[in-house]
């Protein structure tokens, strides 16, 4: 036989070192683990809820400082005429503002596609718009009939 003996043990029980208690202590670790995840989205969600409610802050204070073209009151604007006017980087930053409800479809915006097509062309009325852009979060989401849902 050999010089070297293996000894094979079937269960972790008949190991000298096995504590019945670490396999109590793995689901306590898993749950302190999902609570710091927990609580991890939770700030993240915070943070996000405030840069939000900045980023809302500086379009009102966009639309008092920047002059409203008079031509532009009149008649309907495509998105990349309009985002710069709202404060919008881009145009497509100001669809995806529309395509997430933050504009009312019919009042602010005007769904502009031709018939049968499936991509939607936004024509975006500038002076109601920026009414709707200067009043607080809070009161547009009362008159889109949404709530916020708070984290706690």
């Amino acid at each position: 036989m050999g010089r070297f003996r293996t000894c094979y043990s079937p269960s972790p029980k008949h190991h000298a070192r096995y504590d019945p208690l670490q396999r109590l202590e793995r689901p306590m670790e898993l749950e302190q683990q999902l609570q710091q995840a927990i609580a991890l989205l939770q700030e993240a969600k915070t943070q996000l809820d405030y840069m939000e409610s900045r980023m809302d802050a500086m379009q009102r204070a966009i639309a008092q400082i920047a002059p409203t073209p008079a031509s532009a009151e009149r008649r309907l604007l495509t998105a990349a005429e309009a985002a710069p006017l709202l404060g919008y980087p881009s145009s497509d930053m100001l669809r995806r503002a529309i395509r997430s409800g933050k504009f009312r479809i019919g009042i602010e915006i005007v769904d502009d596609r031709a018939p049968g097509a499936a991509r939607p062309v936004y024509k975006i009325h500038l002076a109601r718009a920026l009414e709707w852009l200067a009043l607080p979060v809070h009161q547009r989401e009362v008159m889109l009939g949404r709530r916020r849902r708070r984290a706690g």
